[in-house]
């Protein structure tokens, strides 16, 4: 956004899903990339909204050892025997892939 902002004014918004969709239609980012970043914005906020509730308050992080029966791991529909490692699994590969793609994307 900050980058490109004087560029493209709408880009000027305190809306992530509108930039992000903004990004893709100036070809600042490509279409694959925007719908998966947009993807994982969501996931990224139901995490953020599962903890709310969880805790009753404002909460940024979440704990990096938890068992299978953690309330954000049932809350987020990870299942079965490994369904903690999957889920932190999966945090983690959509938080690097975001990583690269805005590096490669927008720097």
């Amino acid at each position: 956004q900050l980058k490109n902002a004087h560029k493209y004014p709408e880009l000027k918004t305190s809306s992530t899903r509108k930039a992000l969709k903004i990004l893709s239609t100036k070809a600042l980012m490509g279409q694959e990339h925007s719908a998966f970043v947009l993807e994982t914005y969501d996931f990224f906020k139901k995490i953020e909204a599962c903890l709310r509730l969880s805790d009753m308050k404002s909460v940024n992080t979440f704990p990096e050892k938890m068992d299978n029966h953690h309330a954000l791991v049932r809350a987020m529909a990870y299942t079965g025997d490994k369904a903690a490692q999957l889920f932190l699994e999966d945090f983690r590969k959509r938080r690097e892939s975001v990583h690269t793609i805005f590096t490669n994307s927008l720097a």
